[in-house]
């Protein structure tokens, strides 16, 4: 039988620790060996076709290294994603795993970070209809999703996001885009031209930041001072990071200028709505009664 993922959680943990740090298939081999998975465990698949042990570890990693909660509490983070498929433990996942109750331990640090999660699957049960579940499913998925993004945003050169973010501002139909030369850009990543002659303009600008780097009002002021030689009146500054207050008023009051502010959420959250660099995995039809079609009396 294939464990939970939170069954998988702890053991994952001291597998890393041996190391340091693992890559995704080396933890997903781990799994196979320790929990003596079956042929029948090894080949059953999730609807969408990902093997089930796979997706379930993958939640594990995902849990204990990459979820909104953990960076919330980044002093209670017991794994650190260092690379794309590699994961190493911090100091506070060994201590974690050091302590002669470690399991209780696991699960009192469990129920801190996820106790509001905790809380939401109790209500579940009583109250939740089947609809209210699936819907919050999807936003929970969505959400890891939007965190996987940007992890992996932040992985790639700065070339790449700029790139990224020309790609999505096309897919938005808001016209033709190109990037400027490389090195030093004067403040200016990209290029939109919203007609086919270039008459009319949006200027770009790409900063991509971990998170906790927050985009301020300065930044903005220069990025409107490099588009105010231009031959345009609209700027669009995205950044994987926050902006703060200051630097949303600042954009929001200018008169000069029509600046649109993107942060990292945002930005994941159009990449997935405009199909940028994601794909739909599986679709799910949910039929009604056509109560017009039972009460017809045409017959």
């Amino acid at each position: 039988m294939i464990p939970s993922y939170k069954d998988m959680m702890l053991p994952i943990l001291e597998f890393i620790a041996q190391n340091d740090k693992m890559s995704r298939s080396e933890i997903h081999k781990f799994i196979i060996n320790y929990f003596k998975l079956n042929d029948e465990d090894f080949s059953q698949r999730i609807k969408r076709g990902t093997l089930t042990y796979i997706n379930r570890a993958d939640w594990a990693l995902t849990y204990l290294a990459t979820t909104a909660q953990i960076k919330s509490k980044p002093e209670m983070k017991p794994l650190e994603k260092i690379g794309k498929s590699l994961f190493s433990i911090t100091n506070f996942g060994k201590k974690l795993i050091k302590n002669k109750d470690k399991e209780g331990k696991f699960l009192s640090w469990y129920n801190e970070i996820y106790k509001q999660e905790i809380k939401q699957e109790e209500k579940e049960v009583t109250e939740n209809t089947p609809d209210d579940n699936l819907k919050e499913a999807y936003e929970k998925i969505k959400e890891e999703l939007k965190n996987e993004i940007l992890s992996i945003i932040l992985e790639k050169e700065p070339r790449f996001f700029e790139h990224l973010v020309t790609e999505l501002l096309e897919s938005m139909s808001y016209g033709t885009g190109s990037l400027t030369n490389k090195g030093p850009d004067g403040g200016i990543d990209g290029i939109i031209d919203e007609d086919e002659l270039g008459l009319s303009k949006i200027y770009i600008q790409a900063k991509r930041y971990k998170d906790g780097s927050n985009i301020d009002s300065q930044e903005i002021q220069q990025f409107i001072g490099a588009i105010s030689n231009k031959n345009t009146k609209k700027g669009v500054f995205i950044t994987t990071a926050k902006f703060t207050k200051n630097a949303e008023e600042f954009a929001k009051n200018n008169q000069n200028f029509s600046v649109v502010l993107i942060d990292g959420d945002r930005l994941a959250e159009l990449m997935i709505k405009y199909k940028v660099g994601v794909q739909s995995s599986q679709t799910y039809e949910i039929c009604k009664i056509d109560t017009d079609f039972f009460e017809e009396n045409n017959f």
